[in-house]
């Protein structure tokens, strides 16, 4: 696993296995859930455990320039959600919008993004790293 920090709540994780969900970074626990209340429940007893760590959620994403072209993608390529892991099909404003709700409501410090589909991660790192980074940098000035 190779985590890259593009801002204090966004992760990618550039080389990701479907079976590694921990990780092996120091200072940081990743951690999954099959819906918000789950994972926000987990983040609370982790954050216990590890009051000085920063705490992921991993989120499995797919992003288009519209969420209808987004979802059918996911849907042409039948790629089956994982296990208890969030996942996100839409458009770069969406996740952004979305990882601020996360850590606005304590569902955790930020996120891990990995790509759902392999042909598309290209392209889905390219927009994370570039859009969804940027309006997220974009929020957090406004907040400020």
């Amino acid at each position: 696993m190779t985590l890259v920090f593009l801002e204090p709540t966004l992760a990618l994780d550039v080389v990701e296995s479907p079976h590694d969900v921990t990780g092996d970074v120091p200072g940081v626990v990743r951690f999954g859930g099959i819906d918000l209340s789950t994972a926000q429940a987990r983040y609370r007893r982790l954050r216990t455990e590890h009051p000085d760590a920063r705490i992921l959620v991993d989120l499995d994403v797919h992003l288009a320039h519209d969420a209808r072209t987004a979802r059918g993608e996911v849907l042409a390529a039948a790629v089956a959600p994982r296990p208890d892991t969030l996942r996100y099909v839409g458009t770069p404003a969406g996740l952004a919008g979305l990882i601020a709700d996360i850590v606005a409501a304590g569902v955790a410090d930020g996120v891990t993004v990995r790509p759902v589909l392999d042909r598309a991660r290209d392209r889905v790192v390219r927009t994370v790293t570039t859009e969804v980074a940027s309006l997220l940098d974009t929020r957090t000035a406004r907040a400020s």
